[in-house]
């Protein structure tokens, strides 16, 4: 029935094997759609799966054999019990006949010998019947309930019927005791001595081979001395014997002497020989124990060791574990093939003692140690292969983490030391020049430059936290977050300083092109006067110069005034150290430009006081009228200008040049007038009429040209001037 079930299981095995290849086509698909680390744990668990189906076939077809071997070894013991009972059988029925009469005395010798014969056979069976017993002990430790109560019954019979022959044998040997002469009886008890020192013989060499465990080879000496122990007590009888021989010998004839010394020293042979192979076989045990005894304890080192690798390496390795728990299993792999050359070793004599080991076993040890031997380095190459693989596994994730935190640890302390050297930069330039700005922009530049190059290890860094975070694996969220923060802050603050930077750039290279005209506009009219001074001119003809010059300040003054606004706008980019100094040389050319108007001022005072001097009043006075009107329909006309600043400016200076003129004319007219009216009160005359309605008309000229004069100053490319200068 249990090997029926064993086949059952066997054939259901076989037929849910279609479940492992659908399994495996699913892998197949499946696999197609995974990462590679995904895919790498599906071939493994599926190896691991197909690999214990395998070893679940394996040992339901090792129960198979084992339990056939068992049958076909119960099916022996049965027929040798069966065959042991049948020989018994038939030896009772002439051995009962014979004891129911005396043997004549002729024929008692040949019936000693019948009864010997059947001792001798006798003795054997009870041999075979204490082998068969153990071989029935060894059977039905297979065996279910009822296999073991039909052998036991076949057991106990045979018991019985080899007990009742040997009571009649005994019975047999005293009724021929009766009949047999003394000769008779020695003879007998010299070949039942032979026959039982055969019989231990027997009980020496029998079993030719050697167990595999000690404690069975304890068993195997125990016995082996157990039979030289009877031997030598069996010495006595042997001398015995001996001892009746000669005295049977002293009455004897010679042809009698003769036969009882050779079946006496046929016995004493006898007897040395089985002696002395005991001895031999004594030795042969103890010798093989020490060396079965190292072996069963190399053996289950070994496999201890296989066993406790085994459920090290069985696991699969989780990355969601914590580092401890990684650096625990990476210690455990690395023990194993620390271990492994030792044990390898201890595989490779295993192996060699092995092999010394098996011809001297019997089958069943024989087939056990060669399974172990051909078991034990498949299950070697099997965890040392699964240790080096998931100790690269644990090394790798241990490493990638070791990776992943120093790449943060570097990476921030870099951004930090770029954090400190923008907050120890300079904010504004220390002059206001361009190439200040300039340089200033460059090495934010350059510090932008460098904040961008970690941008790379920042990116790495966000790729390696999602493949943490898909993977379960810690990934350190408060330091990247305060990491990636610190980046973009970092990034944006430095281009919003260079953005800040180019309208400074701008302004300074504004402001270094006004400062630039200003100076050369004040050079100029200082080389003008200076020249105006030397030359030897008309009065007039200076004048008019004079009053160009005039007009020149006023246009740097404006653009001071210009300077002035533009410096106040761009102060908050600046440093204050540039800036006061920027104030200083802006009052210093006020000075310079307050002075140099002030001695032109004072030429053209000088100027209008010579012509008032010199040229006659009525002339002066036509031609300021007529002037005045020129210059009032000038002013007075249609402005046609392009927009562009220098035409605008050129409008405005030609402007103020009028204005001056103007009332420089107006001046030397009030002199002239003041002078002429002086003459008249003098010569106590009255002022002739003619002369006041042509002052009435110079006063009345004088207002519309200044009012007009200030027409165009208001109009529209004023004001223009006045927003390019301000922009």
């Amino acid at each position: 029935m249990h090997l029926e079930a064993l086949q059952k299981l066997a054939l259901a095995l076989q037929e849910r094997r279609f479940a492992l290849e659908d399994l495996k086509d699913q892998k197949q698909k499946m696999i197609e759609h995974l990462n590679l680390d995904d895919k790498e744990l599906i071939k493994e668990q599926f190896g691991h799966f197909e690999q214990r189906w395998t070893q679940l076939e394996d040992l339901v077809k090792r129960k198979i054999q084992v339990s056939v071997s068992t049958l076909e070894e119960l099916s022996v013991v049965h027929s040798r019990f069966q065959e042991l009972m049948e020989w018994a059988e038939e030896q009772q029925p002439s051995i009962s006949e014979a004891l129911q009469q005396s043997p004549p005395p002729d024929l008692a010798q040949s019936l000693l010998v019948d009864h010997l014969t059947i001792c001798s056979e006798l003795e054997a069976k009870q041999l075979v019947l204490k082998m068969l017993v153990k071989d029935a002990d060894r059977v039905m430790t297979n065996l279910g309930l009822n296999e073991r109560q039909e052998l036991q019954k076949a057991l106990s019979d045979a018991q019985h019927h080899v007990d009742c022959l040997s009571d009649l044998v005994g019975q047999r040997r005293k009724h021929l005791n009766k009949a047999l002469s003394e000769k008779t009886q020695f003879l007998m008890a010299v070949f039942q001595a032979t026959n039982q020192i055969h019989q231990h013989e027997k009980k020496i060499i029998f079993p030719e081979h050697i167990c595999l465990l000690p404690e069975d080879v304890n068993k195997q000496i125990r016995t082996c001395k157990n039979a030289q122990a009877n031997l030598k007590a069996y010495q006595n009888e042997v001398t015995g014997l001996w001892a009746q021989g000669r005295d049977l010998m002293k009455e004897a004839t010679e042809q009698e002497k003769s036969e009882v010394l050779g079946k006496l020293q046929e016995l004493q042979n006898v007897y040395d020989t089985v002696l002395q192979k005991c001895n031999q076989r004594l030795l042969e045990l103890e010798k093989n124990i020490v060396s079965r005894k190292y072996f069963k304890e190399d053996l289950d080192k070994a496999c201890h060791w296989l066993k406790q690798a085994d459920i090290v390496t069985f696991p699969e390795v989780n990355v969601m574990n914590s580092n401890s728990e990684l650096y625990t299993q990476l210690a455990k792999y690395q023990q194993i093939l620390e271990q492994s050359p030792e044990y390898e070793n201890l595989l490779l004599a295993l192996q060699r003692d092995g092999q010394e080991i098996l011809p001297s076993l019997n089958e069943v040890d024989h087939s056990y140690l060669d399974e172990k031997l051909n078991v034990l380095p498949q299950q070697f190459n099997i965890v040392t292969a699964l240790a080096k693989e998931k100790l690269r596994k644990v090394q790798e994730a241990i490493y990638a983490r070791k990776e992943y935190a120093s790449l943060i640890e570097l990476t921030s302390k870099a951004l930090t030391e770029l954090e400190d050297q923008f907050m120890n930069t300079d904010e504004a330039p220390a002059a206001v020049l361009a190439k200040e700005a300039v340089s200033l922009q460059q090495a934010y530049r350059d510090l932008l430059g460098e904040v961008v190059s970690l941008g790379a290890a920042v990116d790495e860094l966000n790729q390696k936290k999602e493949a943490f975070r898909s993977t379960g694996q810690p990934w350190q969220p408060d330091e990247m977050l305060q990491l990636v923060t610190l980046y973009h802050k970092l990034k944006r603050q430095i281009e919003q300083k260079i953005n800040l930077l180019e309208d400074t750039i701008e302004a300074c290279q504004e402001h270094e092109k006004m400062c630039m005209q200003f100076e050369a506009q004040l050079e100029a009219v200082k080389k003008e006067q200076i020249k105006v001074n030397e030359e030897t001119l008309p009065i007039e003809e200076k004048l008019k110069i004079y009053h160009s010059l005039v007009g020149s300040l006023q246009d740097s003054g404006s653009l001071l005034k210009r300077i002035t606004e533009h410096l106040e706008a761009l102060s908050p980019q600046l440093d204050s150290s540039a800036c006061e100094t920027t104030n200083h040389q802006v009052q210093s050319w006020q000075e310079k430009l307050k002075s140099l108007h002030a001695a032109i001022g004072d030429t053209v005072m000088e100027c209008e006081n010579r012509l008032v001097q010199s040229i006659d009043f009525q002339t002066e006075i036509c031609r300021s009228l007529d002037w005045l009107r020129w210059v009032k329909t000038e002013l007075s006309g249609t402005l046609s200008l392009d927009l562009r600043l220098q035409s605008i400016q050129e409008e405005i200076r030609k402007v103020q040049i009028h204005q001056e003129e103007v009332q420089s004319s107006l001046r030397i007219m009030n002199a002239l007038s003041n002078k002429e009216k002086e003459r008249y009160m003098k010569a106590k005359e009255l002022i002739p009429t003619d002369l006041e309605n042509t002052l009435a008309e110079l006063t009345e000229l004088d207002g519309e040209v200044q009012e007009a004069i200030h027409m165009r100053q208001v109009s529209s490319p004023y004001v223009l001037l006045v927003l390019s200068s301000g922009s």
